[in-house]
This record gives structure tokens, sequence and C-alpha cells, in this order.
């Protein structure tokens, strides 16, 4: 009777365990092949800017790929902390919802005190990076960066820079004014989009913004006078450095860092809790990123509109993220305004 019993509880345990992988191996077939109706995709910038025109296109592609609509929403303002914050209140956390914004702007909501931290978005990728640069409008009678460098030097107050706020562009604006002691009126703008319509409108008499977007958004009606990198672009080779404007007209002068090693870094995420609890999800999303990014129609586009398709996965783009943090905590007091 008693070996009778412990054959019976043995059964019982076998059939628990049988019917407990079963669920498990259900799960996950249930991940694996899981699509949702639509998938939308939260922009934490205004219209009109180079992240909206990258996003876009990047979205088409993707519904291609999965065969189901993906959705761009607008949400800018604040720098993007009004986007970042409406996509983790309000949008499902279940890996239907997507998010893309770029750095600075987004530590720079964490720095003014927005409710949210650097790991409450898992980074699907990096997608691209946009150096900036000095831009003039093509009527202006400045030809160089030295130009406009001397001129401001002897005419304080005279003439007008323009850059978005919280950002890399003011950190190298800041930057700019004070290596070359310019005493110059600064203007300030809440998107990319805004600072390059006042440019084009010659409401302000220079912006430093991304290079490559302003290229695609203005032609012919900007003209770049430096770039803050340390190489020249390929797609407009002609453009000197910043370092070789300095060591030609300014001999002995250390260049800071933040001059030529900041750049616009971009990039998709979703909700730290998909990558936790769906991780199946998660993949197939960097998946399809990855794919939109290296398809011909990107890569094409891209190469119109003065940018490089390049993704940068998961771990390494989350590591990224960490560092410009850290590096935006150093200039702060950039993004908070002064009472």
């Amino acid at each position: 009777m008693k070996k009778k019993n412990m054959w019976f509880a043995f059964v019982r345990l076998l059939c628990l365990i049988i019917l407990t992988l079963t669920g498990i191996g259900q799960a996950i077939a249930g991940q694996q092949n899981w699509k949702p109706d639509k998938i939308t995709l939260i922009n934490a910038n205004k219209p009109g800017g180079g992240v909206d025109r990258r996003s876009r296109p990047i979205a088409m592609e993707m519904e291609k790929i999965l065969g189901i609509p993906v959705v761009v929403e607008n949400k800018g303002g604040a720098g993007g902390a009004v986007g970042t914050m409406f996509f983790l209140k309000n949008m499902p956390k279940d890996g239907s919802s997507l998010y893309v914004h770029w750095q600075l702007p987004f530590s720079g909501g964490i720095i003014r005190g927005a409710p949210y931290k650097v790991d409450d978005i898992a980074v699907l990728c990096s997608y691209t990076t946009i150096i900036n640069g000095l831009h003039v409008h093509k009527d202006s009678p400045f030809k160089t960066a030295v130009e406009f460098i001397d001129y401001a030097k002897k005419h304080p107050n005279e003439l007008s820079l323009g850059f978005l706020v919280g950002s890399s562009d003011r950190v190298i604006s800041k930057n700019f004014i004070e290596h070359f002691d310019l005493k110059i009126r600064q203007v300030t703008f809440n998107g990319g989009g805004p600072t390059r319509a006042a440019l084009a409108g010659k409401h302000i008499d220079a912006a430093i913004v991304g290079a490559e977007t302003t290229w695609s958004a203005l032609g012919d009606d900007a003209r770049t006078l430096v770039l803050f990198t340390e190489e020249r672009s390929p797609f407009k080779p002609d453009i000197p450095t910043i370092l070789e404007v300095a060591k030609s007209n300014y001999p002995g002068q250390t260049i800071p860092e933040e001059l030529y090693m900041l750049s616009n870094w971009h990039f998709f995420g979703t909700h730290a809790e998909v990558k936790t609890k769906y991780p199946a999800r998660f993949q197939m999303l960097t998946d399809t990123l990855k794919k939109a990014l290296e398809s011909d129609a990107i890569k094409k586009l891209a190469k119109k509109n003065f940018w490089v398709p390049n993704y940068v996965g998961p771990e390494p783009a989350q590591e990224k993220l960490k560092w410009i943090h850290k590096t935006a905590l150093k200039f702060k007091e950039f993004f908070i305004k002064k009472k």
C-alpha cells in the first residue's frame, strides 16, 4: 500500500512538472509569436526637426517589415521632458510603444527635475550621430568662422546666436562664446526646427545646431562656417573643423574638448519593464530596427539627407546613454534657467 501511494505521488509530481514546462513553453512561444495590432512611436520632439524627419521614414520601414502600422506621435516640449514623461506614464509597457529621442536633451530633463531616471528607458539601439556646426544665412556677410569671431569681438552684443536649450548645442555654444570671449546675444529655442526656422527667417545672425539636419532642412539657404568635430564631414569636405580653425588662426590655444567631442547622439528605446518582462518582444523590436536601418531605402534616404544610419545594439547603446548623462551632469548649470 505504501509503495502504491508513493507511485501515485510520483505520477502526480511528474504530471505537475510536465504541465509547468508546457506552460513555460507556451509562454515563450507566445512571446516569440507576439505581434500587436499597431506600434506607437512617441517622438519627444516637436514636428519639423531632425528627429522627426529621420524617425518617420524608419517607422515606415518598420511597417513593411512587421506588416502592422507604426504610428509616430510628436510630444515635444521642455527639451523632450514632456514627451518622455508622457511615454513613461501613459503608454502601455508591453512592447507596443516605442520612444525616440537624443542626448543631451534626455538628460537635461532629469537635471531640471523631471520625474524620470536614465534607467527608466531600455535602449533598443542608437541609430545615428549628428555633428554640430556654426551656421549663418546665405545672405550673411560672414564667409568664415574667423570673420564671425573677429566681428563679434569688435562689436559687443551686436550679433545674435541661437541654440536649443538643454542640449549639446547649448553646451557647445556656451563653450564657444566663453573660449573666444565673445559678447553676443544668446537666443534659446525649444527645438531644432524652430532654431533653423529663425535662421532661415533672418531673425538671428547665426545658430549652433546639428549640421546634417541643417543641410537637409535649409539646403543652400544656410552657410556652415565651422564644424565642432575632430574630422571633416564626408558630405561637406570643404568645411573646416574648429580644431583646424584654431590651429591656423589662433595658435597656442587649447580648445576645450566640448568643442569637438560632443555631438547629437540619437536613440530608440522602450520601457525598462519590456526588457525584463518580455525579452523576446524586446529582441524582436531591436531586430526590426536593425533591419530597417540596414535597408536600402533608409540608406538611400540618409545619404540624400546628410546622415549616416548606424545601428548600435542595446547593451553598448545603454552604456553610451549613461556615459553622456555623466557628461551632462558636469554642465548641469547649462540646463537650468537662472532665476
